[in-house]
C-alpha cells in the first residue's frame, strides 16, 4: 500500500492526457472522454462531495426526463452529457484535495486544458485552409462535415485567458512564446471566419487585466505597466502602418473586415433575447419549442437551458453561475495576489463572458464541463472552511 500511495496524484500522467483529448473533442469523442476521466478520477480516490455537488446532481437529474421523453434521437449521448454536467465539479474538487502538491497540480491540469484548445485551433486552421473555405464557413477535421463558426469563438475564449494571465504574468520566457503562438493562431482562424466576439474578447481581457494588476502594484511598478503597454500599443501601430510583413494587407482583405465593414458590431443576439424573453413561459418544460419558433438558438447558457431542459434545469444552472461569479469576485478582492490567482482570475472571466454570448450548451458544452471542473479545484483552493472540512483518504 505505501508504494501505491507514493504515486502522487499530481503525476498521474493520464488525467492531463485525457484533458487535453477531451478539449481537442478527439474524434468527436469528447464528451465519452471526458466521462472516462471523471469516473477514473471519481472512483479513484475516497470522493469528498461539497454543498455545491447536490445542487449540479438536481441540475443533470432535471435533465433526464426531457432527453427519455423527448424527440431526442441519441438518448444514450444525452444521458453521457448529463453526468458531465454533474461529476466535474466533484472531480476538479477531489484532485485539487489529493494532489500533495497543489501548484503544480494546478498549474498542468490549466496546461493541459490550454494545450487541448490550442492543437483543436491549430488542426482546423490548417485542415480549412487545405480546403480554401473562408467566411462563415468551417469544417471539422474529425469528420469533415460542416460545424457552425460557434465553435471556433467558444474554443478561443479558454485560450484568450489563459493566455493573457500567462503572458502579463508568468515569468517563463517559454511558457510565454507558446501562449503567444497560440494566440496567433485564433487570431488567423478567427479573421478567416469573420468571428468578431473572440477580438472583442481579447481586447476586454487585456484591459481589464491590466487594470486588475494595475491596482495591485506600488507607484514604481505602474509606471513600468504605463510604459511597457504604450511600448508595445506603438509596436503594433508600426506593424500595422508600416504593413510589415504584410500585416495591413492581411487585416483589410480578411473576411473579417469584410463582415465589419458590412455590419459593424451589429448583432442579433439582442432580439434573441428578446424573443426568447417574450416566449419562455409558454413552455416551461424544455424541449426546445422557442428555438423552433424563432428558428435559432438562444445566445446564453440560461436561456438555452431553459428552453432545452426546462425551467427547473434552468434555475440550477443560475445557481451555479452565480457561484462562478461569486468566485470570480472574490478573486478580485483578494490580496497579494499570485501567478496562478491571476490566471483564475482571467478564466473565470472569459468564460462567464463567453457563456453569456453564445449557444455553448449545443455550440461546445465541453468549455462549459471544463470550467465546472475548473470551478471545483477554485471552490477548494480559496475557501478555508472547505479546506478544513475536506479530509482526503486514498484508495489506490
Amino acid at each position: 500500500m505505501e508504494t501505491l500511495i507514493e504515486k502522487k496524484y499530481e503525476d498521474k500522467i493520464i488525467n492531463y492526457i485525457l484533458l487535453a483529448l477531451t478539449c481537442m473533442n478527439f474524434m468527436k469523442s469528447g464528451s465519452i472522454v471526458f466521462l472516462l476521466f471523471c469516473i477514473y478520477n471519481f472512483l479513484g480516490v475516497k470522493t469528498s462531495l461539497p454543498k455545491q455537488s447536490v445542487t449540479l446532481f438536481l441540475l443533470a437529474f432535471s435533465m433526464i426526463p426531457v432527453i427519455i421523453f423527448g424527440d431526442t434521437e441519441d438518448k444514450l449521448n444525452g444521458i453521457v452529457k448529463t453526468l458531465n454536467y454533474f461529476l466535474p465539479f466533484i472531480v476538479g474538487y477531489n484532485g485539487y484535495l489529493h494532489a500533495t502538491d497543489k501548484e503544480v497540480y494546478v498549474r498542468r491540469t490549466l496546461f493541459s486544458i490550454f494545450t487541448g484548445f490550442s492543437i483543436y485551433i491549430i488542426l482546423m486552421y490548417f485542415y480549412n485552409m487545405s480546403l480554401g473555405t473562408k467566411g462563415r464557413v468551417l469544417y471539422n477535421i474529425w469528420d469533415e462535415q460542416y460545424v457552425a463558426v460557434t465553435l471556433i469563438g467558444l474554443m478561443s475564449a479558454f485560450i484568450i485567458a489563459y493566455s493573457v494571465s500567462v503572458i502579463m504574468y508568468f515569468k517563463s520566457i517559454a511558457i510565454k512564446i507558446v501562449c503567444f503562438i497560440s494566440m496567433l493562431f485564433v487570431v488567423l482562424i478567427n479573421m478567416q471566419t469573420a468571428t468578431r466576439t473572440p477580438f472583442a474578447l481579447l481586447v476586454a481581457m487585456i484591459v481589464f487585466m491590466f487594470f486588475c494588476s494595475f491596482n495591485q502594484q506600488n507607484y514604481e511598478r505602474r509606471a513600468r505597466y504605463v510604459f511597457t503597454a504604450m511600448f508595445i500599443f506603438l509596436i503594433a501601430l508600426s506593424v500595422y502602418f508600416l504593413n510589415l510583413f504584410g500585416v495591413r494587407d492581411a487585416i483589410l482583405n480578411s473576411p473579417l473586415m469584410e463582415r465589419f465593414l458590412e455590419k459593424g458590431m451589429e448583432t442579433s443576439r439582442v432580439d434573441i433575447t428578446k424573443f426568447y424573453f417574450q416566449n419562455m413561459l409558454k413552455y416551461p418544460w424544455g424541449g426546445g419549442n422557442v428555438h423552433e419558433l424563432y428558428g435559432t438558438g438562444a445566445h446564453n447558457i440560461w436561456q438555452q437551458c431553459y428552453d432545452t431542459y426546462g425551467v427547473f434545469a434552468a434555475f440550477f444552472m443560475l445557481i451555479i453561475t452565480i457561484s462562478m461569479i461569486k468566485y470570480f469576485i472574490k478573486l478580485l478582492l483578494m490580496k497579494d495576489k499570485q501567478d496562478m490567482d491571476y490566471v483564475f482570475i482571467a478564466v473565470y472571466l472569459g468564460v462567464l463572458i463567453q457563456i453569456g454570448l453564445e449557444p455553448v450548451m449545443t455550440g461546445y458544452p465541453i468549455l462549459f464541463w471544463v470550467m465546472l471542473f475548473i470551478h471545483g479545484m477554485a471552490y477548494l483552493r480559496y475557501s478555508p472552511e472547505e479546506q478544513e472540512a475536506a479530509k482526503p483518504e486514498f484508495i489506490y
